[in-house]
């Protein structure tokens, strides 16, 4: 089974911009808020697009899930998990 997104979620785009700023880093409950702001045509977005949430894991910090900025109840890996329990108990056609 394969569970995809309808869009980057690293970018939270389909239509990517060509550079991206990570800025306003900031500790929420021992893990990293990243601010991720799209840069089009050399004009910085006044929003960010996406926060990724980053981690030690390891001895390293890696990004461990993504959220939407102006939802903080988001959460992408359980939008994921869920996407993939209800394609489960779906019939194959």
């Amino acid at each position: 089974m394969s569970i995809t997104a309808d869009y980057d979620p690293f970018v939270a785009s389909q239509d990517p911009c060509g550079h991206y700023q990570a800025r306003d880093a900031r500790d929420v409950s021992g893990a990293l808020l990243v601010s991720v702001f799209p840069v089009c045509d050399g004009a910085t977005a006044a929003k960010p697009i996406v926060l990724a949430e980053v981690a030690a894991t390891a001895g390293d910090m890696r990004i461990v899930n993504f959220r939407n900025p102006e939802d903080p109840t988001s959460d992408l890996q359980r939008d994921l998990a869920k996407t993939g329990a209800d394609s489960t108990h779906r019939r194959p056609n």
